[in-house]
């Protein structure tokens, strides 16, 4: 009989772990991703002010689950530093838009700041400063395709590179909101949207957004700012585009195909 307590105790002690409504990282979990691996629908993954390295900030999944993930003192003073390895976050999980990421810098990332890919996922993403990440080809910042979609609200997104899509590349039937984002200093090499491209049958729409100083150089040559392009369909509601520099045309905006 002792044993069998003994044995129910844990049990209990152990889904009440997994059920706890808020994970602390570091102090209960080493790791986001370590707290996200227990986490249960509806409970909030929070973070500590920090600088956070190495695998702490390497491709960091949501699992598929309708969590938030939000850091205690936003994003000036909780930094996830890739230090040039990949991805921070990357969300492939077919995660609702319940999914939140909110409060963090994001930087140092090799392959997009920001992955979301295929059917089913959309999370949210709020007040997050994606900045100085680098992909070669799609999305330098945010890198969204394969029919999977996501919100951005009152994000800045800075000084980011990418062939295409500097900031945010959309591509393969992807779908966006951004609201009250910034797209600043962004740069592309190849294809042009310098701040945004949308391409190959995509659906974008910017409310209240600022896209400023972004550039397309070489052989992108145009669109700077925002480019919808190849059967994808853009909308942009009280936005403010302005001292985007293109090498060609279109250092604006420009809807083509």
């Amino acid at each position: 009989m002792q044993t069998r307590a003994f044995l129910a105790g844990i049990i209990a002690y152990a889904t009440g772990a997994a059920a706890q409504t808020t994970l602390r990282v570091p102090a209960e979990y080493a790791t986001i991703q370590a707290a996200i691996d227990v986490a249960v629908a509806g409970a909030t993954v929070l973070v500590a002010p920090g600088l956070y390295t190495g695998r702490a900030a390497r491709e960091i999944r949501f699992r598929g689950k309708a969590i938030t993930v939000r850091s205690e003192a936003g994003p000036a003073s909780t930094t996830l530093d890739n230090g040039r390895s990949g991805t921070v976050f990357i969300f492939d999980g077919a995660e609702p838009p319940e999914a939140m990421l909110e409060g963090f810098t994001i930087t140092g990332a090799t392959r997009s700041g920001v992955h979301i890919t295929g059917a089913g996922a959309s999370p949210t993403i709020r007040n997050c400063v994606i900045d100085d990440c680098w992909n070669g080809l799609f999305g330098g910042g945010v890198a969204i395709d394969s029919g999977a979609g996501a919100t951005l609200i009152d994000c800045v997104i800075d000084r980011n590179l990418a062939g295409q899509g500097g900031a945010v590349n959309l591509q393969k039937g992807a779908r966006a909101t951004l609201e009250g984002c910034t797209l600043s200093n962004n740069r592309v090499d190849i294809t042009g949207g310098g701040a945004l491209m949308a391409g190959e049958g995509c659906t974008v729409e910017l409310i209240n957004c600022l896209v400023i100083g972004n550039q397309a150089i070489g052989f992108a040559g145009s669109s700077a700012g925002v480019r919808i392009a190849r059967d994808s369909v853009g909308t942009l509601i009280n936005c403010v585009v302005t001292e985007n520099i293109a090498s060609g045309v279109a250092a604006g905006v420009s809807f083509t195909n």
